[in-house]
């Protein structure tokens, strides 16, 4: 199975800063489990909702939007059009940072502008962090004008593309670096307490989240979603300052989920057809071996780009080779093939021994894909708490291995492009409970207010509804310790934990 190795990497570095200091997020790891934890400690102030209740707010009112391409704002924001002279300084910077590193004066840890990623609000070092955000000083403008545009499109025309999977997306990935200096932003913000800009950055980081999930690919969508982390995370700092407003209202405004991936999922979805379009050819239709040998011959250079355990030396053929190769390949399952034909696609043993070689393993491998696939996008369709109780995703990966084992050839073709869509799904469910964290806080934050500043006993004490973790449809856990309180949410491998304290 096609794993997208960006997921581990994306949620695990930017799922929330590494510590700093016992003052931020604190990370730990249970050997036996292999459960991770992460801690953070947070002083609170009560807060009153706001009047009007929905004046404070991340996102514009629809009624605010415009329609209109987005990307181009943000491309604009980065610099890819113009600013040629400020990506110099920047780069110029960059270059300093990793000679320090070279010479020993500092850790890797230590370079900058990371490491005040790494730090809260109050511990940043004001003067040099403005100095580096004034060669960013043409993003704020152009953001804004990208928040305010409802669609979000890269322009790509992805059915015309040779190698879908090979597509290389240098302008997603320089966002993550844009989302880093807005978290900078944000925080330099709150510690000279400007806490309405703070809010505005937060907000900007949401809408990023948003329009990225709108791209055909799942790898745009995890970088939205390590994008919502950061703004999660920066709202959790503003909800210390004393003059935060309560946020519970611009929680609950959010689009429902932010993180919504239609168009990934649906591209993926015909991913066989799109990488090696040759196949969209095959049916049950009988055809001469003459016919399948072209096809042969148009689809060797998509499978020479995969990584098929029985094609591995395919890349490295001439092409007459290479298409040898394949035919050999194909061959060698045609037994299992037909196997699978008549025993799981319920076809007629005699029609099937009418096909030649070719057609008989390549028709295999399209059913057996199209079998799998909507094994596993039909999953979505039910609450993934009742997906994950009766370990469905389990039962499918045990499946995909067995088909593996059985119809050899027919499977890889097949299972090589499924994307893990069990990662995909946490993903999405980790962008939710989140928000339900920050959310809880809020309206905690509220409850305080209502009563002498005090913790509630339990969350069914709140008047707002806290939210609930939405990879277990339970509520959150809380706990009341007195002058602390602890919210915790267990995700699949991962479980967060908020320490409140009362501020001074």
């Amino acid at each position: 199975m096609r794993l997208l190795l960006i997921t581990g990497a994306l949620v695990g570095s930017l799922l929330f800063p590494s510590a700093s200091s016992a003052e931020d997020w604190v990370t730990s790891r249970d050997e036996v489990t292999n459960q991770t934890t992460q801690t953070l400690t947070l002083r609170i102030s009560p807060a009153a909702e706001p009047r009007p209740a929905l004046s404070v707010r991340f996102i514009p009112d629809e009624s605010q939007r415009v329609d209109g391409n987005s990307m181009v704002h943000y491309l604009k924001a980065m610099g890819f059009f113009e600013q040629n002279a400020t990506r110099q300084k920047i780069t110029e910077y960059n270059i300093a940072e990793n000679e320090r590193i070279n010479n020993g004066e500092i850790e890797p840890e230590q370079r900058r502008p990371y490491v005040w990623l790494e730090m809260r609000p109050n511990e940043i070092p004001l003067d040099e962090a403005k100095a580096y955000l004034r060669w960013h000083a043409w993003q704020p403008s152009m953001i804004r004008e990208a928040v305010l545009r409802r669609g979000f499109s890269g322009e790509r025309n992805m059915a015309t593309v040779d190698s879908p999977i090979s597509y290389l997306l240098p302008e997603i990935q320089s966002f993550r670096e844009f989302a880093r200096m807005q978290s900078l932003r944000c925080r330099v913000a709150i510690a000279e307490d400007r806490v309405d800009d703070a809010i505005e950055i937060i907000g900007q980081q949401f809408a990023m989240a948003h329009h990225l999930a709108q791209d055909e690919f799942f790898v745009s969508a995890l970088v939205g979603a390590a994008i919502h982390a950061m703004a999660c995370n920066d709202a959790l700092y503003i909800s210390e300052h004393p003059d935060a407003p309560n946020m519970f209202w611009a929680y609950a405004m959010l689009p429902n989920p932010v993180v919504n991936m239609p168009q990934a999922y649906a591209w993926e979805r015909e991913i066989l057809y799109a990488q090696l379009k040759p196949l969209k050819e095959v049916s049950e239709e009988v055809r001469p071996a003459g016919y399948w040998s072209d096809v042969v011959r148009r689809l060797t250079p998509g499978l020479a780009s995969l990584e098929i355990e029985g094609l591995n030396f395919v890349g490295r053929a001439s092409p007459d080779a290479q298409q040898l190769a394949v035919v050999t390949a194909l061959g060698s399952g045609y037994s299992q093939a037909k196997t699978y034909l008549v025993e799981e696609a319920g076809m007629d043993s005699g029609l099937v021994e009418s096909y030649p070689t070719v057609q008989t393993v390549l028709l295999a491998a399209c059913k057996l894909y199209e079998e799998l696939r909507d094994e596993q996008f039909k999953l979505r369709r039910l609450p993934y708490p009742e997906v994950a109780k009766r370990g469905l995703f389990r039962k499918l990966d045990k499946r995909i291995g067995e088909y593996n084992q059985r119809y050899g050839v027919s499977a890889e073709l097949a299972t090589v492009l499924l994307v893990s869509l069990e990662a995909i799904w946490n993903a999405e469910q980790r962008c939710k409970m989140r928000e339900a964290m920050g959310q809880a806080v809020e309206a905690i934050r509220l409850h305080m207010h209502e009563n002498d500043g005090a913790f509630p006993g339990s969350l069914d004490g709140l008047s707002l509804p806290p939210g609930i973790n939405p990879l277990t449809g339970a509520a959150l856990d809380y706990e009341n310790l007195g002058g602390r309180a602890v919210i915790t949410g267990d995700a699949r491998f991962i479980t967060y934990r908020i320490i409140l304290g009362k501020a001074n």
